[in-house]
This record gives C-alpha cells, sequence and structure tokens, in this order.
C-alpha cells in the first residue's frame, strides 16, 4: 500500500489541530504588555498607581497582572474591558492565615506535607477563600479553604 503524504498531513492537521486548541483553551500564557487592552492596563494602573508589574498573562479571554507591591506578590485577573475580576495576594504561612482556616488546613490528608505558598483571594462577587499549597514527593496539591476553615474544593494532584 503507497501513502500519499499530501493527504496525509491534510489529515493529521485535521486531526491534530482540535486537539492543541482543546488544550490551550483554559491555560494561562504569558503575553507582552503590547498584546493587554488599554482599558485593562488603565483600570490596573487606577486601582495599583506604585506597583511593579512582573508579568502580564492571558488567562482565557482576560488578562492576569502579577505584580509585587510593599514586597509582596500579588496577582488580579482584570477582562479586557477593564473590570476586575479577582485579586490575590500572597501571605506567610501560618503567621498570616486565620486561626479557622489553619485548623481547617489541620484536619485535611495534607496537614504533614510541605507548604510551599498561602494566598487570600477575593473576587467580584465579594467571596473570599483562602489557598494552601503543598507538596511532597513531586507531587503538589492546592488546598481552597472557606474563612471558618471548611474546605471549599481541592485541586488535582500534579506529578
Amino acid at each position: 500500500m503507497k501513502i500519499n503524504y499530501k493527504n496525509f498531513k491534510f489529515f493529521f492537521l485535521i486531526l491534530f489541530i482540535p486537539f492543541v486548541t482543546s488544550a490551550q483553551s483554559g491555560a494561562a500564557v504569558v503575553t507582552s504588555v503590547d498584546n493587554v487592552p488599554s482599558k485593562t492596563i488603565n483600570s490596573f494602573e487606577q486601582a495599583y498607581p506604585n506597583a511593579t508589574i512582573k508579568k502580564w498573562w492571558l488567562i482565557d479571554k482576560n488578562y492576569q497582572a502579577e505584580f509585587v507591591k510593599n514586597e509582596r506578590i500579588f496577582k488580579v485577573l482584570i477582562n479586557p474591558s477593564g473590570g476586575m475580576i479577582e485579586e490575590r495576594k500572597e501571605l506567610f504561612y501560618p503567621e498570616e492565615l486565620p486561626e479557622k482556616v489553619i485548623n481547617g488546613f489541620k484536619k485535611t490528608e495534607y496537614k504533614y506535607w510541605e507548604v510551599q505558598e498561602a494566598h487570600v483571594t477575593k473576587n467580584t462577587s465579594e467571596d473570599l477563600f483562602y489557598e494552601i499549597k503543598v507538596a511532597k514527593d513531586g507531587r503538589f496539591q492546592i488546598i481552597y479553604l472557606k474563612p471558618n476553615g471548611e474546605i471549599d474544593e481541592k485541586s488535582l494532584s500534579t506529578f
């Protein structure tokens, strides 16, 4: 049987392109400030006038600014029209987390894993939650907790 390479390439592209685009949807991609809409940049500059931008990310159709303010790392998600969606602030574990959140974390199966990061996140609907990223044996897990210490949801473990 002789393979027609022109047809093979065409068939391969038709099968391969949907997998690539679906794998990229929802992914965070570093982007240049030149690609960020001016309304998004203006909104960021008004909310954080003295912040130092580290990176801009494109996440779905929104933009996330990673920046330093008062020697802390923040991330803020802004839509292309300049509307704030969510703000994340790095916290020191355990001293900056509420006692209820720490107690809730200590009830999880991950309490003996190494804590790598902690954040507090607030979104536009005024929801507040805490994230604790832990690692063990090359895997990591992010535990999401409500202010009262209840587990909100967990990410998938990664190897």
